[in-house]
């Protein structure tokens, strides 16, 4: 244990809301992402897209990816850390909707990739950084492990999952439509994470 450093012990994490909620969230949003990252290019050939085209737009994803994950952070250190967490959740539900038969176009599907990408390169940003202000520093090892466990059992399942909607519905449009709400209620759970605890005040630690 860090006894120098502010935070939640062991058994006030366990009981703390705000990281039950950063950990459904995380939950719910890396299976959307993992579905799409595995899946991508079928979706994309779904929806009207040549597989060389979706190729491509795989990689521009990537890009933007990179993009996401690098201003995540700075964006998270200047404003209320869950309302940002929500935002990339709320892009990524948007993402979506052009991915449907009835609002696809070939423009349409493009700016869908590009934010698909950028909000799924928040991701881990999102978790690793709200988990260490919400949780503090001093069990922040222990409480992000349990965290990397959730990211580690969507990105494995993430492909089954896909791969089991499809064959289930014979198309990704019930993954879509399900994928849209999920987003926004893991946004929700970000939005509604509340003030920032202050751990220089020691009785922070006590709060849940």
């Amino acid at each position: 244990m860090n006894a120098g450093l502010a935070g939640l012990s062991i058994p006030e994490a366990l009981r703390n809301t705000s990281l039950w909620r950063i950990a459904l969230a995380t939950l719910i949003t890396l299976l959307i992402s993992a579905v799409l990252l595995i899946h991508k290019v079928p979706i994309l050939e779904l929806a009207g897209v040549s597989r060389r085209n979706a190729a491509l737009l795989a990689s521009l994803s990537g890009i933007a990816a990179l993009a996401g994950t690098l201003t995540t952070g700075w964006l998270m250190q200047r404003f209320h850390p869950g309302v940002i967490g929500a935002i990339t959740n709320f892009v990524l539900a948007a993402a979506l909707i052009p991915l449907l038969d009835r609002f696809s176009t070939p423009m349409s599907i493009v700016i869908s990739m590009l934010f698909v990408g950028f909000a799924g390169g928040t991701k881990a940003q999102v978790c690793s950084y709200l988990t260490s202000v919400y949780g503090g520093l001093r069990n922040f090892g222990k409480i992000y492990g349990v965290m990397s466990s959730i990211v580690a059992v969507c990105s494995a399942s993430g492909g089954v999952l896909g791969g089991l909607v499809y064959d289930l519905t014979g198309s990704y449009e019930t993954f879509v439509l399900l994928g849209i709400p999920a987003a926004c209620t893991s946004g929700l759970l970000l939005l509604g994470l509340g003030p920032v605890p202050d751990w220089k005040r020691p009785q922070q630690a006590d709060s849940t």
